[in-house]
């Protein structure tokens, strides 16, 4: 088990690693014969598809802030040119950044808010320390005798 708590971060991490991939695979089809590009991109043009939608979703659950686009996103038609394959693997790129940034925000708010939560606790900590240190050095203070 790891030394720190889980944030998400490890998930949205392997879907930035896994959308990477699959850009490398759409690249590749550029050599391959139509009819395999045709099929690949599809299946690939499908994974665009939800991986964009997902981020929007996955995004609100994490509570960041998000603009209303994701019913604005309409995919290109099928096609099966090698540009058809390098345009998708550029836009998985896009989407694996988005991803990646997503991914840096969670991380960073929940690195924010163990810093403050250290902060409250250390000053919690302080102020029992104060007090109890206020009633050590009375208890073994000499009486004060008021002689007015």
């Amino acid at each position: 088990m790891k030394g720190k708590a889980n944030t998400g971060t490890d998930v949205l991490s392997s879907i930035v690693t896994t959308l990477l991939s699959l850009a490398a695979l759409a690249e590749c089809l550029g050599d391959m014969r139509c009819n395999v590009r045709r099929r690949v991109l599809a299946v690939l043009l499908h994974a665009e598809i939800v991986a964009h939608a997902s981020l929007f979703e996955v995004a609100r659950d994490y509570g960041a802030p998000v603009l209303p686009q994701a019913a604005s996103f309409a995919p290109p038609p099928d096609g099966d040119t090698p540009t058809d394959a390098t345009g998708l693997a550029l836009r998985l790129r896009a989407l694996a950044l988005v991803w990646s940034g997503l991914a840096a925000w969670v991380e960073s708010v929940a690195r924010r808010e163990a810093r403050d939560s250290l902060v409250l606790l250390g000053s919690a900590f302080l102020r029992a320390v104060h007090v109890t240190d206020a009633f050590a050095s009375s208890a073994f203070a000499p009486p004060h005798i008021d002689t007015s």
